[in-house]
């Protein structure tokens, strides 16, 4: 996964991609006053609502609501997170990204020569690419094409993974490298040769001999690693090597496909996991292109989050073996861990995705993939299979097993259900389903686990905000779009006592507003929509909608015409009224609170000293 990207790199990327040209790049817009529209990306429609602003670089959709600026855009349209985002538009618009990586298990003692680095690893282990592509086509990668042949493996499909073949050799590369002038230790630190004994003696060899060759990407595209399967039956070496942790290369962190399933994760509404790197090829030439492969069939921490970025669901499609299963119920754990939903998919007997689809076809490996069980069915079937259920030692195992995965659930609602269906599958009483589940809290509690706990599945404490009404939402919602659209009311709202953050609530509008008037004192006032939309404040549905055009009209450029008094006048009368509703709200709060005090015992001297605060404050309610 890529090292972290400095602030000043990412608004000056910032700064070199105007949101028109980027929009415009994917689609033709259509220039309207000051504004562009198009129909929108994100949903269907036949009326144009999709509207580019080139003063604020911000979108608006007035159908779906998504908005955002350059960074959201193309998060959002290549179904990608925010930093594969920078580095995309980095590319387009010719900036190079410096990377921090972090420390990582594995990869101490690298060096950190600068002719060493991860832009020189990546660039030889891009070029060694093209070269093992190349021998697949020489004639002694006649082995490798003759493997490919049985696999039923068309140029096409080849050609879209990059595959390729190394020669069995050991110095094939190397000499190739040579003539490239790529050095051994630049080679050694991608991991394409090895430095020490064997066929070679001590000096450098190539890993990978007379092997098909798949590359591993990463998120971007870009070739980091191989995955090399051996292709002499009889030979006495591991069917697959990988390449070792690099700069460039980290097993747990990669998902094998995932630049080319990521798009299709959206329009699928799930990520496909399977095994290994045939299994996913053969999901994708059977129209599955949402199928990605861990390094092995270890699902990782890592590998979920990266997911969750462009995904809410997975279906794991593990091989039907033992390992397999134990691999799809460890999996489970993982993706619930990370927040996301999961399906396993029981595929049959002996079989594997690339079985079925060279024994029967697109068709029946698509049906085999729709069949996907829920979790938690799959989950019990396994451990119904495992435990006798007519013993109370095997319903003990079986409740204890399904609720690992439970207590992992963050919504205490769904949580519950889950334990009302275990207790009907088994014919249990609730309350004893629900005992269990707190005993494994708590264990999980004293072992330091990020399982909800009872106390996290209790409601939150609603905190008192000047939004408690509708009075107060509206007056809040037309003060942000004053404050954002109109600089004078700004600067004028900036200045009032009551618009400060210890008097403000947290609410999405109320936040935004707050950030505007901050803008405002430090003299950045312009660039408060676009460091709005940016946020995730920005993508709230009443944020985003008044980032998008005010409900207010222009107001007149000619700041001398009488036109422009008057217009400025109303708007400063409405924000003023806005101010009023706020107040009375507070009060109206207040007054409630002293009833309440009242109604509680009290001692004499608070009793009146609360009276005499609640008839003031009823005194102010009544004055106009």
């Amino acid at each position: 996964m890529p090292g972290v990207i400095a602030k000043e790199t990412i608004e000056e990327i910032r700064r070199h991609s105007d949101l028109v040209a980027v929009v415009e790049s994917y689609f033709p817009l259509q220039k309207r006053g000051d504004d562009f529209w198009a129909c929108c990306p994100f949903h269907r429609e036949k009326t144009p609502s999709f509207k580019v602003s080139p003063s604020h670089q911000s979108f608006y959709c007035f159908g779906c609501k998504k908005t955002g600026d350059v960074f959201h855009f193309v998060m959002d349209r290549e179904s990608t997170d925010f930093p594969t985002a920078v580095r995309l538009l980095a590319r387009r618009a010719g900036i190079p990204v410096p990377e921090t990586e972090p420390d990582l298990p594995g990869a101490a003692g690298q060096p950190r020569d600068p002719q060493l680095s991860k832009d020189r690893v990546l660039e030889v282990l891009g070029a060694a690419s093209t070269w093992y592509r190349e021998q697949l086509h020489a004639p002694s990668g006649e082995p490798a094409r003759r493997y490919l042949a049985e696999r039923g493996l068309d140029d096409n499909t080849v050609a879209l993974f990059g595959l390729g073949y190394s020669p069995d050799s050991w110095d094939a590369l190397l000499s190739w490298a040579a003539r490239r002038r790529f050095p051994p230790d630049l080679l050694a630190a991608a991991g394409l040769v090895v430095a020490g004994e064997g066929g070679a003696g001590n000096r450098p060899y190539d890993r990978f001999r007379g092997r098909l060759m798949f590359p591993i990407w990463d998120e971007l595209g870009r070739v980091v690693g191989f995955s090399a399967r051996i292709l002499d039956k009889e030979a006495k070496a591991a069917k697959y090597v990988n390449t070792p942790e690099t700069v460039a290369f980290h097993k747990g962190r990669l998902l094998y496909g995932l630049h080319l399933a990521r798009p299709s994760f959206r329009t699928r509404g799930a990520a496909l996991i399977c095994e290994g790197q045939l299994d996913t090829i053969a999901c994708h030439r059977a129209g599955l292109t949402h199928a990605v492969a861990p390094q092995g069939t270890a699902f990782t921490e890592v590998q979920a989050r990266l997911l969750t970025h462009y995904t809410e669901e997975v279906i794991f499609a593990f091989d039907a073996d033992e390992a397999g299963r134990k691999a799809a119920v460890r999996s489970l754990q993982t993706a619930f861990d990370a927040g996301l939903r999961a399906r396993v998919v029981t595929l049959p007997e002996g079989e594997d995705p690339d079985s079925i689809f060279r024994r029967a076809g697109a068709e029946a490996l698509q049906g085999v993939m729709a069949a996907g069980a829920d979790a938690f069915d799959y989950l019990f079937g396994q451990l119904v299979g495992e435990h006798d259920v007519r013993t109370p030692q095997g319903r003990d195992a079986v409740v204890h097993g399904v609720l690992a995965l439970v207590m992992r659930i963050p919504k205490p609602v769904v949580r519950s259900t889950y334990c009302q269906w275990l207790a009907h599958r088994l014919g249990l009483n609730e309350a004893a389903v629900f005992e269990a589940l707190r005993s494994l809290q708590r264990a999980e509690a004293r072992r330091g686990g990020n399982a909800p706990d009872a106390a996290a599945a209790q409601p939150p404490v609603a905190r008192t905000s000047p939004a408690d009404t509708s009075a107060a939402e509206n007056a809040l919602r037309h003060l942000f779009d004053l404050a954002l659209w109109f600089g004078p009311l700004a600067h004028q709202l900036a200045a009032n006592e009551n618009l400060t953050p210890e008097r403000m609530g947290d609410s999405p509008v109320e936040k935004a507003l707050l950030l505007v008037l901050a803008r405002t004192v430090e003299d950045a006032w312009q660039g408060a929509g676009t460091q709005i939309a940016a946020l995730d404040v920005g993508r709230d549905p009443v944020v985003a909608e008044i980032l998008g055009r005010s409900e207010f009209p222009a107001l007149p450029k000619d700041k001398e015409s009488p036109q422009y008094t008057r217009a400025l006048a109303k708007l400063t009368q409405a924000a003023t009224d806005c101010l009023c509703t706020l107040e009375r709200e507070r009060r109206d709060r207040r007054l409630r609170e002293i009833q309440t005090l009242l109604e509680a015992p009290t001692a004499p001297d608070d009793i009146a000293t609360l009276m005499a605060e609640y008839q003031d404050l009823v005194r102010r309610n009544q004055k106009p």
